[in-house]
């Protein structure tokens, strides 16, 4: 009677395992269609020149040196009228114990107008 129950017993368990194997092929769809604009614009840029010192966060610094700076750059931008870009862009890094303890960005602040396409 056990061997019987046991044998039983193993059947089902058998029975109820199952193995499923799935394969997915993907096939490339060759698009060569190009979508291309060329637009141009017209760049004000300020005769003043400004000068915006930050002291940056450690988050900020994890980005390494170029983040710092494009962080600076980014908020000078911000503090004297929203500008687009800094031209003539100078600055200079203050290290303390390997770490940057303060940036100062100079440079003149400019701003984009005018766009306009170049397709016609």
């Amino acid at each position: 009677m056990k061997k019987l129950f046991l044998i039983a017993a193993v059947a089902i368990m058998a029975a109820s395992c199952s193995t499923s194997m799935k394969t997915y092929t993907a096939t490339a769809i060759d698009t060569r269609s190009q979508l291309q604009t060329a637009t141009t614009a017209d760049l004000v840029v300020s005769e003043t020149r400004i000068s915006y010192t930050m002291r940056p966060t450690e988050a900020i610094q994890r980005g390494g040196e170029k983040n710092v700076i494009n962080a600076a750059v980014h908020e000078a931008l911000l503090q004297y009228g929203n500008s687009d870009v800094l031209v003539d862009l100078e600055y200079v890094l203050e290290y303390k114990d390997s770490k940057i303890e303060s940036i100062t960005v100079t440079g003149h602040p400019a701003k984009y107008t005018n766009y306009r396409s170049l397709n016609k």
